[in-house]
């Protein structure tokens, strides 16, 4: 049992929390609804575990730039189907979309068109139709100096489901689109 544990915190009859599984080290946590069901309070829940997460030298010396931790969560369709809307595209059934995030050196034009056009070759070799790219917002307020420094730009690559493909042949070229390919 963790040494910092402190014996008034009550166990929560149930609950799948264990303190002979607590340890003193960093780790991952998971919050997650037990019959998978999605939920705003779960990431609720989420965003506060990890705005505690602030120990093993998780914050920089500007008291702001942390670690790089995050939540993952089941991809938002009715947000990213109103983004294909708004480039001009409709998407009928969630099965259909695909989103693929890039990491862009910031400020860098010309490596944005290179990632951008190796995007495109790639999905093109494997039939995948692009829908369009959405810029992440981002509040660069809350980033320390450090983090603000050395941000990417995040963007998302929308993808739809070509017809006539189904949804096995979809999700294998997806995966392959991922996979390096050989430059000859």
């Amino acid at each position: 049992m963790n040494s910092f544990y402190h014996p008034s915190t009550l166990l929560v009859l149930g609950s799948l929390h264990r303190l002979s599984q607590e340890h003193d080290n960093c780790g991952i946590g998971a919050i997650a609804h037990l019959q998978g069901k999605r939920s705003h309070q779960i990431l609720d829940h989420a965003l506060t575990s990890v705005c505690c997460m602030t120990h093993c030298g998780a914050v920089d010396a500007d008291m702001k730039t942390g670690d790089g931790s995050g939540v993952l969560t089941q991809i938002p369709y009715p947000l990213f189907i109103k983004a294909a809307e708004k480039l001009g595209h409709v998407i009928e059934n969630k099965s259909d979309l695909a989103v693929a995030v890039f990491f862009i050196p910031a400020g860098n034009v010309s490596a944005a068109e290179t990632i951008k056009a190796l995007a495109a070759e790639v999905t093109n070799k494997r039939g995948i139709a692009r829908t369009g790219w959405r810029e992440v917002p981002v509040n660069a307020d809350a980033l320390g100096k450090i983090a603000f420094a050395s941000r990417p730009q995040i963007e998302h690559l929308l993808m739809k489901r070509p017809a006539g493909m189904d949804g096995d042949t979809f999700e294998r070229q997806l995966y392959l689109c991922d996979v390096p390919q050989r430059r000859d």
